[in-house]
């Protein structure tokens, strides 16, 4: 190896002790020479290459070096003296090696394993370098000089992209991966050097160190990240006494060293992935880069579902036997006009999220129908003349050939041209039928796209044939324009590219900077900034990237565009798909699973833009900055939203949801800061040393009880309230109380809040006067309510808005109100009660901690303001004693469950309701004191009840709910455990629904628990006399449902007894006659409810007030007269409830802030519309879990802030139907409205226990609010998969019977509630699977909590004989290797467990679908529609209608009807206590 300026090398070799020698070691190995003199390139002696053209590399006589010979020391201390000039006492060895005494090389990592010698020998240099050693480093400076001086014809102006380009057009291999990686590796010595060339180009006035270049590398340069050790390999030498160990130490902690390290490490780096990387490798596997669905979702519109309008015929009834073992270019070729291409669940999808590569299996299955027509020949000649899609004119060789293939690729059809290979006529409309079959296709396998100057073509393939793609379906245009114009995009750039007389004149910013100087009305046109361009080209690349591809011209298809483009797309979120080698076709059976199959034509109508009340659009659309026609140019920014549309209702991590944005603090000073503050006028009394007076002067404003003031708070943080009273003490110190309030931002509202309206909040804060910086404008709002009313109210608030603006234009304060007082931690906005006085100082509150002992008699205490006597019964959380049974046989587990595996819909063993007792005596600690008023009560004794489960589990399964029994038993429980009261009766009595009453049949010992005895004589069967809970008969409400689906919350409502449903309104047809079904008695109307929204205002005479479109406006005067007749009026409908489809939940969609074209088409502004127009008394918002998250939170708070302006008071929360008697976990967004004079319903209490948590909603303010609180446990037990399913008679796979009889009685509680009187079961039937699936089910172990899809591992694992069922893996081949990434696909294939509950229902029961746990605990199938409608709590007596797949779609999309009928309960509690007044 050469020696370097400013340092010296040697060679030598390492004795067993450490010293270094030249001599033979005991294996007879002598030490390397090197030849005495070489003289050859730098680069070749570098990289270790010999060249076979030995002319190719001798440009420069510059770049050629003489090697001289290392010398050959004889010892340690020769090779340090001579490596010694300026270094110290650390040295550095390269290119060295280990050996044993028999010469054969030895790892480095042995050397504290082994008790034999070892012998080093290599090369050693000083650490201290002035310059790099690396030949390719002085390389890289001669030609980075060359460049940038203008004496040898450079250019200093040239930038550093520029300059890579450039020495990325010379053929010399410099040993690294790319001329950037080998600048930014060696920038500091190339920065050195410039330097030193500055200097001694000190007479002219170049200054190569301030070229754009060097400014930039040095950028680079210092922003570099390496992970690297700053240490050196030291040989140890202790004499003898050891053996040879090699230690890493720190090197010196000078910056020199270290910089001098860092560089080794990139340059050794670098020389190994040089050496990895030389030359083409032969067999490589050819990487597809598919993006990141989310990186291109901002590029297509939102959602809409393909809606057939006649019937189709299945392609594989088009199909010959013989062509299922066709290979791909075998396959026949068709046209497929008026086409759409769509997902498994029929939502119209593009192209691009396919791989354009044949053999490649796709990780998402797209479908497409079409008009099919046979090839008559014109297949080559059949393409769309597109100028102007080309791009301009494409001359000589961009136009030279209409025939070339893709690398790579296996599938294009022999003979033909490069049509037949990727065949695709596009026009902008549909085609006239000329005679074709209406089709739907099997799943497309793969896509190619085609282009030459004047030609696009673009084909797609099944398992059956080929496809050229003719024209799309108008409504599935806007999907395939995305695809179209990245198409004619890359027509465009070749175009550009062909037309230089040197393709490496245009770079990757080059053609940016083109594309985005374009006319706007050129097809290719994306927009005029240039960062918008970059992000379409690079997020749509792997389009454009095979059309460079399928290019002829090798030179085309390495051009620096291509280079660039391929390092930003790996440079966004993607993933890499690897060429498959080729597979001799094998034949095959083939399934058509395309949605299409099972749905009827017109079984979905087209979707009509919502329509809304002048009221909700002028919330809505002022909310959005950008809320005129026309998408921005905005749009295609890169936005990511993060919601899924598929959440995870089982997640038991999950427990928060965050509304809790930062909103900015309002700052109102209106005083200077010298101001005088005094109490005005006479005093209105004395109490508690206090002085009180109505009034007070703060500068020149005046203070007056009821006044708004802003309260100078720390720093920005002001305080506002409303003056509740004022006070001088007895040593004059003048004081104010102020009941807190908040301005609409520093609510749950945010940004969505009026900047008008203030909320009162039910908090009281004493301060010093002097502390008071403003008074408010601001005024109380309180006026008449009702339907009738509504536009005049409209119109004063617009009043408001005006008038304000005009003081705001003025410098003026702007006038406030309030309304609504503000309770967060209860999660509502309520009236402000009407009972306030004002003027009274109001004491604070003092915490309840514990229990406090009841004054006088001592017999009882108070906690949480419920009182307990001696006799009561109580609740108590976290039982303190444990159940009599002890399991003799434990269950059968999954491998996985055994290894701590939770499985979906994860088992309830180890959960327990509230222990049941009754208070005996109560206990008084000395050390814990509440307050002055009494002492605090740590302990109870109590008498113990044991519950059914507590005794035997199957007992547990056959009794009631509420059964309970006796015991002699007594425990001492801490009080913190107390929760509530509760009753316990003798059989017999009226129970009345109560949750809190139970019912006393047995005694136990806990001595001999098998044997139960009869109950006290106290609880003495009774005939049903006793004393019960009326109700007062009020009437019920009518009801009106929108977006009813089946019916589901009608009926839980109904079941509560406290609504009659009047009207419905469902879009989808099947659902529809399903409600009728099941309400014979209401109006349903199968209808768009932004046209039955229209018709009805038209009705009313309103038609000026509603905004819509022309086309809903066309389908609602085409109502039929009877159906109009139905149309409620304002005043008739009591209360209106449904769940609103959200818009925005898929990843193909987004919901910007500036994008009102998507927010105008909301159903939820719809159904607000709705109550804006019926001014119903109450209101009920039903919706999935994240709907207050969604978006940002913007819909959650639109919809409250669109209530609140119409005058109700609302509430919201996020409750879970498992806790309310379903066996299933379903987590729920509910958001009440009430009108003022009503009450807001609470929140219902948890009646069972479940497993997962109560979902927490971060707000405003740091405050954690949850609906219902998080206890340990509730009034019952768990309902189970077996409660729900196990007296339903046995069925097969694909069972269609729709009618069938019961086999055996009910057993548990929940089944003698849910047959509900019914003679038969309807509706059990389930989803047939194929053979495959079947086979899978069968592996999959009964009765066996977590066992899923890892089952059919572990069989294989045992017998690989089973790895194969009929030719196909029985262990589905995607999941092992992605279950890495996937949480190990939990519950996919998975059985139910009996003991525990079903996972969330969905549409749609797939084993694997996103909830893969859909067999059946002991039969060999899906579970069928009746399990699914139990788990969801629809009693047996409750019809579907449809086809099986309509059924389980109406089924999952319903809310289930015991958690509708806890909150009609507490809905009704409200009517009966307080009757309605306006």
């Amino acid at each position: 190896m050469a020696g370097s300026q400013g340092h010296a090398g040697g060679r030598k070799r390492c004795s067993p002790n450490g010293e270094l020698s030249g001599k033979e070691n005991k294996a007879g190995k002598k030490a390397r020479t090197e030849p005495s003199e070489v003289v050859g390139s730098g680069r070749q002696v570098a990289q270790g290459i010999d060249y076979e053209e030995k002319d190719l590399l001798k440009t420069f006589k510059e770049d050629w070096v003489t090697v001289k010979r290392a010398a050959l020391c004889e010892s340690e201390q020769q090779a340090l003296a001579e490596t010694g000039s300026g270094g110290g006492p650390i040295r550095r060895l390269n290119d060295f090696d280990v050996v044993d005494e028999s010469g054969h090389l030895q790892p480095l990592e042995v050397l504290d394993l082994i008790a034999k010698p070892l012998f080093f020998s290599g090369m050693l240099n000083s650490v201290l370098l002035d310059i790099s050693q690396a030949v390719a480093a002085r390389t890289c400076t001669v030609l980075v000089w060359q460049l940038l001086n203008p004496e040898s014809g450079g250019d200093p102006e040239t930038s550093f992209s520029d300059l890579v380009i450039k020495l990325s057009r010379r053929k010399i291999n410099h040993g690294y991966q790319t001329w950037k990686e080998a600048l930014l590796l060696n920038g500091r010595f190339i920065l050195k050097q410039l330097r030193k060339m500055t200097e001694q180009a000190a007479k002219s006035s170049m200054q190569f160190e301030e070229t754009p270049f060097a400014m930039v590398l040095e950028q680079e340069v210092e922003s570099q990240q390496l992970s690297c050790i700053p240490g050196d390999l030291r040989i140890g030498d202790d004499g003898g006494s050891s053996k040879v160990a090699a230690r890493i130490q720190f090197a010196s902690t000078e910056q020199q060293q270290l910089e001098a390290d860092e560089d080794l490490a990139r340059r050794l780096q670098a020389k190994e992935e040089a050496r990895s990387c030389q030359g083409p490798r032969r067999g490589a596997k050819q990487t597809y880069i598919k993006i990141n669905e989310e990186e291109i979702a901002d590029d297509y519109p939102f959602p809409a579902q393909y809606e057939k309008e006649r019937e189709e015929m299945d392609e594989l009834l088009m199909a010959d036997e013989g062509l299922l073992s066709l290979a791909p270019e075998e396959l026949p070729k068709r046209i497929l006009s008026d086409f759409a291409v769509y997902n498994s669940e029929g939502f119209f999808s593009s192209l691009e999220l396919l791989p354009m590569w044949g053999g490649v299996d796709p990780d998402v299955e797209l479908y497409a129908s079409g008009t099919v027509t046979e090839d008559q020949g014109d297949w080559e000649g059949m393409a769309i003349d597109c100028p102007e899609a080309a791009g301009g004119s494409c001359s000589g060789p961009a136009a030279g050939s209409s025939s070339y293939h893709a690398a790579g690729s296996s599938s294009c059809p022999a003979g033909s041209s490069s049509a037949a290979c990727a065949g695709s006529s596009v026009q902008n409309g549909g085609v006239e039928d000329q005679g074709g079959m209406r089709v739907f296709v099997s799943q497309i396998r793969e896509w190619i796209a085609e282009c030459t100057c004047d030609m696009l073509f673009i084909s797609i393939r099944t398992d059956v044939a080929w496809y050229r793609l003719k024209s799309p379906l108008p409504a599935y245009t806007p999907w395939f324009n995305v695809v179209l114009k990245c198409a004619r995009l890359a027509v465009k750039t070749i175009g550009m590219l062909t037309e230089e007389t040197r393709l490496s004149r245009l770079s990757f910013n080059d053609v940016i900077k083109r594309l985005s100087e374009q006319h706007p009305e050129d097809e290719t046109f994306i927009s005029s900034k240039v960062q918008l361009v970059e992000r379409f080209v690079v997020v749509h690349g792997q389009i454009i990237l095979n059309q460079f591809s399928l290019y002829p011209k090798p030179q085309v298809q390495r051009c620096a565009f291509v280079q660039g483009l391929k390092e930003l797309m790996e440079m966004r979120r993607h993933s890499k798909l690897y060429m498959p080698k080729k597979k001799t076709p094998v034949r095959r059976s083939i399934v058509n699973r395309n949605p299409m199959k099972d749905r009827t034509a017109n079984a979905r109508r087209k979707t009509l833009p919502a329509v809304a009340t002048q009221l909700v659009k002028n919330i809505w659309q002022n909310y959005f900055p950008n809320s005129e026609a026309g998408a921005p140019e905005g749009k295609i920014s890169n936005t990511n939203s993060g919601e899924d549309e598929n959440e995870d209702e089982d997640d038991e991590h999950e427990t928060n949801l965050d509304v809790s944005s930062p909103s900015r603090k309002r700052i109102v000073r209106g005083f200077a800061k010298k101001k005088v503050f005094e109490l005005l006028g006479e005093s209105t009394g004395h109490r508690g040393g206090r002085q009180f007076f109505n009034r007070a002067k703060a500068g020149n404003q005046d203070i007056v009880i009821g006044s708004v003031v802003v309260l100078e708070g720390d720093g920005d943080d002001d305080e506002l309230g409303m003056v509740q009273c004022l006070w001088q003490t007895s040593k004059g110190e003048k004081l104010i109380q102020v009941r807190a309030m908040a301005w609409g931002r520093e609510t749950v509202l945010g940004d969505a809040a009026s900047e008008f309206e203030l909320f009162l909040l039910d908090e009281f804060r004493t301060r010093q006067l002097r502390l008071v910086s403003n008074v408010l404008s601001a005024t109380r709002l309180s006026r008449p309510w009702g339907a009738s009313l509504r536009l005049s109210h409209m119109h004063e608030d617009e009043m408001l808005a005006n008038k304000n603006a005009q003081l705001a234009a003025e410098g003026k304060s702007v006038h406030h109100f309030y309304r609504s007082v503000y309770k967060p931690r209860e999660g509502m906005f309520c009236a402000v009660e009407p009972e306030v006085v004002l003027g009274k100082y109001m004491e604070e509150e003092e915490e309840a901690l514990g229990g406090q002992l009841l004054e006088g008699c001592g017999q009882g205490f108070v906690k949480n303001g419920i009182e307990y006597k001696i006799g009561d019964y109580l609740y108590v959380q976290s039982v303190p004693w444990e159940p009599l049974f002890t399991e003799s046989v434990a269950k059968k587990t999954a491998d996985s469950a055994a290894k701590g595996r939770c499985h979906k819909g994860g088992s309830n063993r180890g959960l327990r309701a509230f222990g049941v007792c009754q208070l005996l005596k109560i206990s008084t600690g000395g050390q814990r004191q509440l307050s002055s008023k009494g002492s605090a009560v740590t302990q109870v004794r109590v008498r113990k009840f044991y519950r059914p489960e507590d005794v035997d589990p199957d007992l547990g399964y056959k009794a009631d709910y509420w059964d309970i029994y006796y015991s002699k038993d007594e425990a001492v429980v801490d009080v913190d455990l107390v929760v509530g009261k509760c009753r316990v009766k003798a059989p017999g009595a009226v129970h009345n629904d109560d949750v809190d009453t139970f019912v006393c049949t047995h005694s136990v010992d806990h001595k001999n628990p098998q044997k139960l005895g009869p109950a006290p004589s106290m609880f003495a069967r009774q005939d049903g006399s006793g004393n019960s809970c009326q109700s007062k008969g009020v009437p019920a409400l009518r009801l009106m449902d929108i977006f009813a689906g089946c019916g589901g919350l009608s009926e839980g409502l109904h079941k509560a007894g406290v609504v009659d449903t009047r009207w419905a309104i469902e879009y989808e047809e099947p659902a529809a006659e399903a409600f009728k079904l099941n309400h014979p008695q209401a109006a349903v109307f199968c209808n768009n409810s932004s046209t039955i929204l229209m018709r009805a205002m038209t009705k009313c005479g309103l038609q000026g007030n509603c905004v819509g479109s022309e086309e809903v406006a066309k389908d609602a005067a085409n109502l039929p007269e009877s159906v109009v007749a139905q149309l409620p009026a304002p005043g008739e409908v009591d209360f209106i409830a449904g769940g609103p489809p959200c818009q925005g939940y898929s990843g193909m969609n987004r919901f910007n802030k500036g994008d009102w074209s998507v927010t105008q088409n909301s159903m939820v502004m719809c159904f607000l519309s709705f109550a804006d127009l019926y001014r119903p008394r109450f209101f009920l918002l039903e919706n999935v879990r994240n709907f207050i998250v969604h978006n940002g939170s913007q819909t959650f708070r639109l919809t409250l802030r669109t209530l609140l302006d119409m005058g109700y008071q609302v509430r919201f929360g996020v409750l879970n139907a498992g806790n309310f008697g379903v066996p299933q976990s379903r987590k729920r967004t509910f958001i009440w409205g009430a009108a003022p004079g009503e009450r807001l319903p609470n929140w219902p209490t948890p009646m069972h226990v479940f497993h997962n948590p109560q979902l927490t909603i971060k707000l405003p303010g740091g405050i954690n609010y949850t609906a219902v609180p998080e206890l340990d446990g509730a009034p019952l037990r768990s309902v189970t998969v077996r409660d729900a399913i196990a007296d339903l008679p046995p069925i097969e796979n694909g069972a269609d019977r729709s009618k069938i009889d019961y086999v055996d009685p009910p057993s548990s509680a929940f089944q003698k509630e849910i047959r509900n009187g019914s003679s038969c079961i309807f509706d059990h039937i389930c989803k047939e699977m194929n053979e495959l699936n079947l086979e899978r089910c069968r592996c999959i172990p009964k009765n066996t909590p977590g066992a899923d899809w890892s089952s059919l591992q572990e069989l294989v694992r045992k017998d690989p004989s089973r790895a194969k069922f009929k030719g196909k893996s029985l262990v589905p081949w995607c999941l092992p290797h992605t279950a890495d990434r996937h949480n190990n696909w939990r519950g996919l294939f998975g059985r139910l467990d009996v003991n525990g509950h079903f996972p969330t229902s969905t549409t749609d029961p797939q084993p694997m679908g996103k909830v893969g746990q859909v067999f059946h605990p002991e039969q060999d199938r899906i579970v069928s529609v009746r399990e699914c409608a139990r788990s969801q709590g629809f009693p047996d007596t409750f019809r579907f209608h449809g086809t099986v797949q309509q059924k389980h779609r109406q089924v999952g999309n319903a809310v289930p009807p015991p958690l509708a009928t806890a909150l009609g309960r507490e809905l009704k509690k409200v009517i009966e206590s307080a009757p309605y007044s306006s």
